[in-house]
C-alpha cells in the first residue's frame, strides 16, 4: 500500500474548511446556552478522603449579561465528569471548553478520515482505510490529523476572545428560535 503525502493533504485544506468544523462545534456548545441550566460543583458532601465534589443544578438559566467574552461561558461546568484515577480527587468536572475541544477532535478525526478515504478512492468505513491507518498510524497523526487539530485550537483561541453577544448573534440562526429546535439544528449541521 502506498503512503499518501499527508503534509500535502494538510496544506490543501482551506481555512474555510477548518472554520466550518469550528463553526459546527461552536453551534453545538451554544445550544447548551439555550437549552441547559447552570451547573455548579459543590464540595459540601465530600468525604474527608476525596475532594471531587458533586454537580448540582442551580435551576437558573444562563444569562447573556453574565458573560463578557466567549471564553467566560466556556468556563462553565457542563455536568459531565470523568475519572482522574488520582487519590483524593477521583473526578474531574468538565467545562464547555473541554466539550468544544472534544467535539473539535472528533470532527477533525472524522473529516481527516473522509479525506484519506477519498484519496484512496474508497468509503470511509472500508477495510482499506483501516488497514491504511494501521500501517501508517504515526504519519497520519503527526503529519495530518494533529496539524489540523492545532490549527483548530488556534482558531478557537481567537474566537474565545470575541464578545459573547457577538458569538450568540453569529451562531444562533434566529433570535426567536426555541431551544430544542436550536439543539436539533446544531446536531444536524452537515458539511
Amino acid at each position: 500500500m502506498k503512503i499518501l503525502n499527508h503534509k500535502k493533504l494538510y496544506k490543501s485544506l482551506s481555512d474555510e474548511w477548518k472554520k466550518s468544523i469550528l463553526d459546527k462545534a461552536i453551534k453545538k456548545v451554544i445550544a447548551n446556552f439555550y437549552s441547559n441550566e447552570k451547573i455548579e460543583i459543590t464540595h459540601d458532601y465530600d468525604p474527608p478522603y476525596d475532594s471531587s465534589g458533586q454537580a448540582r443544578h442551580t435551576y437558573n438559566k444562563y444569562k447573556v449579561e453574565d458573560y463578557k467574552i466567549f471564553s467566560d461561558f466556556l468556563e462553565e461546568y457542563n455536568g459531565i465528569s470523568e475519572a482522574t484515577y488520582t487519590s483524593s480527587c477521583g473526578l474531574y468536572w468538565k467545562t464547555y471548553k473541554d466539550e468544544i475541544e472534544q467535539i473539535l477532535r472528533e470532527e477533525n478525526y472524522d473529516n481527516c478520515k473522509q479525506i484519506i478515504a477519498k484519496e484512496l478512492n474508497t468509503d470511509t468505513d472500508s477495510e482499506l482505510v483501516q488497514d491504511y491507518y494501521d500501517e501508517y498510524d504515526n504519519e497520519v497523526y503527526d503529519d495530518f490529523v494533529f496539524l489540523v487539530e492545532y490549527d483548530l485550537m488556534d482558531l478557537l483561541e481567537e474566537i474565545e476572545k470575541d464578545s459573547f453577544k457577538n458569538i450568540l448573534s453569529k451562531y444562533t440562526d434566529n433570535a426567536e428560535i426555541k431551544p430544542i429546535e436550536y439543539l436539533d439544528a446544531a446536531n444536524n449541521v452537515n458539511f
